[in-house]
C-alpha cells in the first residue's frame, strides 16, 4: 500500500501537463496551416461530477511523475485510451500532422489505472496494474494514431463496474450528440484527478468532413468544446453509452477536442479485445467476434434480446413493458443491479434506468432522448403513430404531437417531490394528466438535434 500511496502522490501533480492549441481562436476549422499546431494531452470543463461512471477510468504512471489520463474498460481486462497516454511523442510541444511521431511505448509495469471518481486523494477502488500494452500498427505518426490498448494483470469483476463497447460497426456523424467523461482539468490550469462528465455535445465534424490541416481526415474527427489537460483517453459516448471517439487533443479554454476513431481501427481493436479474453479466461462480448456493438441487440448477457428466460445467460428476461423485454438479472435491492440500472423489487429482477414512464430532469437521462414535462412533472415518454409501435398500457397515444401519453384518469401509485418542487413518478410508476406543449417542444427539440 505504500507503493500506492507514493504513486498517489505524483499524481497530483498532472496538471502541469498542459495541452493547447498554440493560437487563441475559438474557431480552428478556419485557421490557417501555419496556425494548426497543437500541444497534445488533455478534466471535463463545464462538467458535473461522476461518481457512476466507473468503466471510465483514470490512468497513472510511475515512468512520469506528472502524469495522468483518462481511459474507458472495453473488457474485463481492457482499456481503450491514447497512445500518447503510454508513450512519448517527439517533437516536445506542438503536433504537426506532417511530422509529429510517438516513440517506444513505455513498459506496461509502470502503468495504473483506477476506477475511484477521485483518482488523486480520497477513498481509493484500488490501483490495477497493466500487464501489456498495445498500440495501432503505423507509421509512427501522431495524427490518426492516437489510441491504444491496456490489458489489466487481473480482470474486473461485474460488480465492480460493467465494460462499455466501442463503436466500430459505425462511424459518427457531423451533429450526433455525445457526452464526454474524463478525469482532467476544468480549464487551462486547475482540477484534474477527479472524474467529470458532461452531456449534450454534438460532433463538429466526422472523418473527412473537418477542412483543417491539422486532423487526420480518415481516423479523427472533432467535437465541440469541453476537454482539458487529463481527458486524454477518455471517451465520447454515443446515446447507447458507447465509445465514439478517444480524446487526442484540444485548443486552449478547452475547446475545439480531436477525437480519434475507433471505427477507423475496427480490426486491431477486436483482435486485441480477443487476445485480451483468451488472457483473461472469459467469453469475448458479441461485438469482439464480429456481432453488432449496439449492446441491446445479438447478445445474451443484460440488456440483450429476449422471449423467455431460457433465452438468457442469467435465465432472466426482465419484461418492462409488454413492448420492452430484455435479458437482465435477479435482485432485491439496486446494490445487485448494473450502473445506471435499478431493482424493480417487485418483479425482483433489475431494470434498465431511462425506460418509458421512469423520472427525468433533461433528456438524457432517457434511452430514447424524450424526456416529458407536464404538469405531474418529468418522465420519459416515446413516440408513437404515423405506423410507429402502439402505446405500452394504460398509456395512449396523443395523435396530434405524436407522443403516448397517460389519461387524466390514470393516477400514480406514487410520487414524490423533486428540488424544484415539481412531482415526478418513481421507478416505473406512471404519472398523471395529458401532454402540454412543453412536453412537445422538448422532445422535438431532441428529436430534431439527434436527427
Amino acid at each position: 500500500m505504500a507503493h500506492y500511496a507514493r504513486l498517489a502522490l505524483s499524481a497530483t501533480v498532472a496538471i502541469s501537463l498542459a495541452s493547447s492549441v498554440a493560437c487563441g481562436t475559438n474557431d480552428p476549422i478556419r485557421e490557417s496551416a501555419a496556425e494548426s499546431v497543437r500541444f497534445i494531452g488533455q478534466s471535463i470543463a463545464g462538467g458535473q461530477p461522476d461518481t457512476d461512471d466507473k468503466f471510465v477510468v483514470a490512468i497513472l504512471s510511475t515512468a512520469i511523475a506528472t502524469y495522468i489520463c483518462s481511459g474507458s474498460l472495453i473488457a474485463p481486462n481492457l482499456v481503450l485510451t491514447a497512445q500518447h497516454c503510454v508513450t512519448t511523442i517527439f517533437p516536445e510541444g506542438g503536433i504537426d500532422c506532417q511530422n509529429s511521431t510517438f516513440n517506444d511505448p513505455h513498459p506496461a509495469a509502470s502503468l495504473y489505472v483506477t476506477m475511484s471518481t477521485d483518482a488523486i486523494g480520497g477513498p481509493k477502488t484500488g490501483f490495477r496494474p497493466a500487464a501489456e500494452v498495445y498500440v495501432p500498427p503505423s507509421n509512427g505518426l501522431v495524427c490518426g494514431h492516437d489510441l491504444a490498448l491496456i490489458r489489466l494483470k487481473d480482470n474486473i469483476t461485474s460488480g465492480e463496474t460493467h465494460p462499455i463497447n466501442p463503436r466500430i460497426d459505425k462511424e459518427v456523424t457531423d451533429g450526433e450528440l455525445y457526452s464526454a467523461i474524463g478525469y482532467g482539468n476544468v480549464n487551462d490550469s486547475s482540477g484534474s484527478g477527479w472524474r467529470r462528465k458532461r452531456t449534450g455535445l454534438k460532433v463538429h465534424c466526422q472523418p473527412g468532413n473537418c477542412d483543417s490541416t491539422y486532423i487526420d481526415q480518415v481516423k479523427e474527427w472533432e467535437g465541440e468544446t469541453g476537454i482539458c489537460h487529463g481527458d486524454s483517453g477518455g471517451p465520447a459516448l454515443d446515446s447507447k453509452g458507447r465509445v465514439v471517439g478517444v480524446v487526442s487533443r484540444g485548443g486552449t479554454g478547452c475547446s475545439s477536442p480531436t477525437y480519434g476513431s475507433p471505427y477507423a481501427w475496427a480490426d486491431w481493436i477486436k483482435s486485441v479485445a480477443a487476445q485480451a479474453a483468451k488472457e483473461g479466461g472469459y467469453e469475448p462480448a458479441a461485438w469482439v467476434t464480429g456481432g453488432p456493438s449496439d449492446p441491446d441487440v445479438g447478445s445474451t448477457g443484460p440488456g440483450g434480446p429476449c422471449a423467455k428466460d431460457g433465452d438468457c445467460a442469467s435465465k432472466v428476461c426482465a419484461t418492462e413493458n409488454e413492448q420492452t423485454t430484455y435479458c437482465s438479472q435477479a435482485c432485491s435491492d439496486d446494490a445487485g443491479c448494473l450502473v445506471k440500472w435499478f431493482c424493480d423489487t417487485d418483479k425482483g429482477v433489475c431494470l434498465k434506468g431511462g425506460g418509458f414512464g421512469q423520472p427525468c430532469k433533461a433528456p438524457e437521462d432517457c434511452r430514447n432522448g424524450m424526456c416529458a414535462v407536464d404538469s405531474a412533472g418529468a418522465y420519459c415518454t416515446q413516440p408513437c403513430g404515423d405506423g410507429g409501435p402502439e402505446c405500452p398500457q394504460p398509456t395512449q397515444c396523443s395523435t396530434d404531437k405524436g407522443w403516448c401519453f397517460v389519461p387524466s384518469a390514470a393516477t400514480p401509485e406514487t410520487k414524490i417531490e423533486s428540488s424544484s418542487g415539481c412531482a415526478t413518478s418513481t421507478h416505473a410508476r406512471w404519472p398523471i394528466a395529458p401532454w402540454t406543449l412543453a412536453l412537445a417542444l422538448v422532445a422535438l427539440r431532441r428529436r430534431r438535434r439527434s436527427g
